[in-house]
Parts: C-alpha cells; sequence; structure tokens
C-alpha cells in the first residue's frame, strides 16, 4: 500500500484525489493495527475490545446514515436550492449584501 501511494504521488502530485484516498486507507489501516497491538498489554485490552465490538455494531447505523445523507443531497440538486449558477431569485439576491436565504418565508 506504501508503495502505491509513493508511486502515485510521484507520478502525478500528492494532492489528486486518488493519492489522498491511498492515503486515508493506510492511516486507518495502522490504526487498526496499533490497536490490535494494544490488545497485547493487559490495561488496554478491554479498552481495545469495545472500540471494536461499538464499530461493529455502528455499521449498520453508519450506512443507513449515509444513504440518507446521499439521498437528502439528491433532492437538493434536484430542486436546484443554493445553485448560484441558475439565474434566479437566489443569484440576485446574492448580490445583496443584506440578504439571507429563508427571509423572504
Amino acid at each position: 500500500m506504501c508503495v502505491v501511494m509513493s508511486l502515485s504521488a510521484m507520478a502525478t502530485t500528492p494532492f489528486t484525489t486518488f493519492t489522498r484516498a491511498i492515503t486515508i486507507i493506510q492511516i486507518a489501516q495502522s490504526i487498526i493495527r496499533t490497536f490490535m497491538f494494544m490488545r497485547i498489554i493487559k490495561q488496554y485490552s478491554p479498552i481495545v475490545t469495545m472500540l471494536t465490538q461499538v464499530t461493529k455494531d455502528l455499521r449498520q447505523f453508519l450506512l443507513l446514515y449515509m444513504i440518507s445523507l446521499f439521498l437528502f443531497s439528491q433532492v437538493l440538486v434536484v430542486l436546484g436550492i443554493a445553485n448560484t449558477t441558475l439565474p434566479g431569485d437566489l443569484k440576485t439576491a446574492k448580490e445583496k449584501e443584506d440578504w439571507y436565504p429563508g427571509i423572504e418565508f
């Protein structure tokens, strides 16, 4: 994984989406590996076990939460709310300094 990250950073720039995704995956893997090594120490074993159990239990909730966030964002895209590239009241009102969205209601 480290080799892929280094090669992609050298081939393009370290700020591309692919390189950032590889970096995020590598950091997550190193955190998980560190937690597994912390289980060796007797004081940290219950904490690490608890954290792994909580993350396993939260997977279903996080999946549902991500789906609802995605659908809500799609609703906003379909409605065109806060899209300043479209002509209309929001674009003209944005040019005014004392206008706030939602004040007309």
